[in-house]
C-alpha cells in the first residue's frame, strides 16, 4: 500500500490526529486521487463507517468529489496530480515496489496529463510490468 504522505497535497498529514479531531471530515478530490481510502482509512481509526451522501454527525466520515457543504465539516482535499506533478516520481517509485519492479521506469509512465490520476498511474504501472 503506498504511503498517505506520497499522496499529492498530504505530505504532513497526521492521520491519528486527523481522526481525533471532534469535527466530521470531508475528504475530498478527483476520482482516483485516493479519497475513497482516505475516508476509509480515518473512518476505520474513528471506529465507524464511511457515511453516504454526507449525513452529518460528529464523528461522520465522508469522500466526496466537491468540498464540504457547510463549515460543519473538516475538509481534507486530495490534489490532482496534475495539480502537484512533483508527487509523481515517489508515487511511480512506490508502485514500482509494490509489483516488485527494480530499475528505472521510464518517463512516460510519469506523463501528464494523467485524468485518472494515482488509480491510472497504477494502471501504466502494472501494464508495464504485464509487457
Amino acid at each position: 500500500m503506498i504511503a498517505w504522505s506520497l499522496l499529492p497535497g498530504l505530505a504532513r498529514l497526521d492521520l491519528e490526529a486527523l481522526a481525533a479531531r471532534p469535527e466530521p471530515v470531508w475528504v475530498h478530490g478527483p476520482p482516483g486521487s485516493g479519497r475513497s481510502s482516505l475516508a476509509a482509512e480515518v473512518a476505520r481509526r474513528r471506529g465507524v463507517a464511511v457515511s453516504e451522501g454526507g449525513a452529518f454527525s460528529p464523528r461522520a466520515v465522508t469522500a466526496a468529489d466537491g468540498p464540504p457543504p457547510d463549515g460543519r465539516w473538516l475538509g481534507v482535499k486530495l490534489s490532482a496530480l496534475d495539480e502537484m506533478p512533483e508527487a509523481i516520481a515517489p508515487l511511480l517509485q512506490a508502485l514500482a515496489k509494490e509489483e516488485g519492479l527494480e530499475g528505472g521506469l521510464p518517463a512516460a509512465l510519469g506523463r501528464l496529463p494523467c485524468p485518472g490520476n494515482l488509480r491510472e498511474l497504477r494502471n501504466r504501472v502494472l501494464r508495464f510490468n504485464l509487457l
